[in-house]
């Protein structure tokens, strides 16, 4: 089934750009949401060619085979990165590049930006033809000039957070840290004022965490640190688990979540 929808035509004035076909920067980072894994190219924005990308394009492919989660099979997730392989061999086109790939419970989206209109369809379906038994679904939004992109795969803060906290854990493990004792874990956040800063300390003492209060003071850049720790296992998922909350309790605040930090035990 394809989908269309078109909006009204804007001028846009060409940029000449050098950037060759499948994707416009090499800064692919990959963020979980509770329903979907996102992998997407965050160099875009930072590009002068992502205003000339007037056109998104997304093929649906449907899993065949899933878990009781709705995500792929491991048999099911090797068809999928080769069908993603046979767009690089196929689609040496300019103008039109790759910009991410968002996996929900149930289907894979790949996503495609483009200058000018092309035959999307024709091929879409040359590649699909070698894959007859997932079934797949087009859609095109002609003149959409980015908004699917940022609303559906660009990361809000949490999904920043958890690339972030990706890093961090990655650069642990590549120092040798075994993840098996616990020790102090620090973070950090920052209010505008002194009355949100104690708001927050109170929110803290009053979590289901045992976090520990170190002090609030006020920074060199005129604004109140708050600054706190844990004493357990820096893994992924506690670390992802209380950033949430951190980050929730600082946006209630207006205040900002500036991170964790902790010592390497191999």
């Amino acid at each position: 089934m394809a989908l269309f929808k078109r909006k009204e035509k804007k001028n846009h004035k060409k940029k000449v750009h050098k950037i060759k076909i499948h994707k416009v920067s090499e800064n692919w980072e990959v963020y979980f949401t509770d329903t979907s894994a996102i992998r997407l190219d965050l160099g875009l924005p930072e590009e002068r060619i992502f205003d000339d990308l007037n056109h998104t394009y997304i093929l649906r492919v449907f899993f065949d085979h899933q878990y009781a989660s709705g995500f792929p099979t491991k048999d099911t997730s090797a068809k999928l990165y080769k069908i993603e392989d046979e767009f690089a061999t196929s689609w040496d086109m300019d103008g039109f590049y790759m910009v991410g790939v968002k996996t929900n419970q149930g289907a894979r989206e790949f996503v495609f930006m483009s200058e000018v209109e092309v035959k999307w369809d024709v091929m879409c379906r040359k590649v699909m033809r070698r894959h007859k038994n997932m079934m797949y679904e087009l859609e095109s939004i002609f003149y959409d000039e980015g908004e699917y992109y940022n609303t559906n795969l660009y990361p809000d803060i949490y999904g920043f957070n958890w690339i972030k906290n990706h890093k961090i854990i990655k650069n642990l493990e590549a120092q040798g840290e075994k993840f098996e004792t616990k020790r102090q874990i620090d973070f950090y956040a920052y209010f505008n004022d002194e009355a949100n800063a104690r708001l927050f300390e109170k929110s803290l003492n009053e979590s289901e965490y045992d976090f520990e209060l170190v002090e609030v003071s006020l920074s060199e850049r005129q604004d109140y640190q708050v600054y706190f720790t844990i004493k357990d296992i820096p893994e992924m998922g506690l670390i992802t688990a209380i950033s949430e909350y951190v980050v929730q309790l600082c946006e209630e605040g207006k205040g900002t979540f500036d991170g964790w930090g902790t010592t390497i035990r191999k």
